[in-house]
């Protein structure tokens, strides 16, 4: 596993994001991945990436509102001229917001740029737009040339109410469900004592 960090400029990141790497087994420490956004960082040719952009077809424009991204089918392939398929390929697709302000994947914090992941036919992505932002799909790979096929991504618009379910149904991290465990048992006594106190009050316990 190698973590790398996407910039069209490193010159002047600084700071580091920490990853922590689990396994099924609760009792084992997670492992820890630090990329540093200056020394880990893959620099891409922004005039190279705008070359890329190819309108209605992997580039559009997002109005404000809310929106879900997902892949709807795929037919691409690394070896378009071998007989033998090194791996089955699962779908994948980078995604690179930037322009206009917006929210995603539902981390409730706004910015004005940001790559994100498609990972299988499964994963989604969802975007709160404030302002329209352009919406740039890409494949990346370190040899173009026997490529073939496309990744077709399906963009649907989403209600506020859509947003407060997928808000509400989003799991919490262990450490913060013991937390809101806690404030909720603490609250629960709380209402059993004033319960108590005030029945004793007026006679009936």
């Amino acid at each position: 596993v190698c973590a790398l960090f996407f910039d069209t400029n490193n010159n002047d990141n600084q700071g580091t994001v920490t990853l922590a790497v689990t396994d099924n087994q609760k009792s084992s420490c997670p492992q820890t991945l630090t990329v540093d956004s200056h020394k880990n960082c893959y620099v891409l040719d922004e005039n190279y990436l705008s070359s890329l952009k190819e309108i209605d077809r992997n580039y559009i424009e997002l109005e404000p509102g809310s929106y879900q991204v997902k892949i709807l089918e795929s037919s691409a392939t690394y070896w378009s001229g071998s007989d033998k398929q090194r791996f089955k390929l699962e779908p994948w697709a980078l995604i690179w917001v930037k322009g206009g302000k917006f929210i995603p994947k539902l981390t409730g914090i706004e910015v004005e740029r940001s790559w994100c992941s498609l990972n299988g036919l499964k994963d989604k992505v969802i975007l709160e737009v404030k302002e329209k932002t352009s919406f740039t799909g890409l494949f990346f790979d370190s040899y173009k040339e026997d490529n073939k096929g496309a990744i077709t991504l399906e963009i649907n618009s989403l209600n506020k109410s859509d947003i407060y379910c997928k808000y509400q149904k989003q799991e919490l991290p262990p450490k913060e469900m013991q937390v809101r465990f806690v404030i909720a048992l603490w609250l629960f006594l709380l209402l059993l004592i004033l319960f108590y106190y005030l029945f004793k009050s007026t006679g009936l316990f």
